[in-house]
């Protein structure tokens, strides 16, 4: 199985451009706030025993994908650094080494943009009714507060990294595809 996981600052297109990506490989997508949602019914975000959940989640989830022959899996993640690398940084190697022991790939894409694109994409329609940044104001607290745009570190994995200011979901999908040859 392939694990494509698409990292990014918020609003960046991680969601629209997996939804893009499962239309072009048929691989299913799930999106960050579906694994993270599901946690705060449960247990406060930022909190040891949320990020734990999560991980616990996530493992049970890719490692029961790969074991029952699904081709490939789409997901989203926040790569935070700063205070939180270590954690970070120790998901994406259990994931990784999850996909290595079962035979499968980890494919990493870091999604980028200009600011100005961020805040204009970030007020979009479709963010709002969702738990996710819906305020240019919001966002740029975010940005200057949280460590989320760091490139996740090639001893973990290598990353495709594409800007997608001027690039649609679907020629972003296309050429994740043709890099890892889906």
């Amino acid at each position: 199985m392939k694990l494509v996981l698409l990292y990014g600052i918020p609003a960046v297109g991680k969601f629209t451009v997996g939804k893009a990506l499962q239309e072009i490989t048929g691989f299913k997508f799930l999106h960050n706030h579906l694994f993270a949602d599901l946690c705060t019914m449960i247990f406060d975000p930022g909190t040891p025993a949320h990020a734990e959940l999560n991980h616990r989640i996530r493992m049970i989830v890719y490692k029961t994908a790969a074991e029952k022959g699904l081709k490939g899996l789409i997901v989203t993640f926040n790569y935070y650094t700063g205070p939180r690398t270590e954690h970070s940084n120790n998901a994406l190697l259990a994931w990784a080494n999850l996909m290595k022991d079962l035979g499968g790939e980890f494919c990493l894409v870091r999604l980028s943009c200009e600011t100005k694109e961020l805040e204009r994409r970030v007020i979009s329609s479709s963010r709002i009714g969702t738990r996710k940044i819906v305020e240019v104001e919001k966002l740029r607290e975010v940005l200057r507060e949280e460590f989320i745009s760091d490139k996740v570190p090639a001893s973990i994995a290598s990353s495709l990294c594409i800007d997608n200011t001027d690039l649609s979901p679907r020629e972003v999908a296309e050429m994740i595809k043709q890099h890892y040859n889906k």
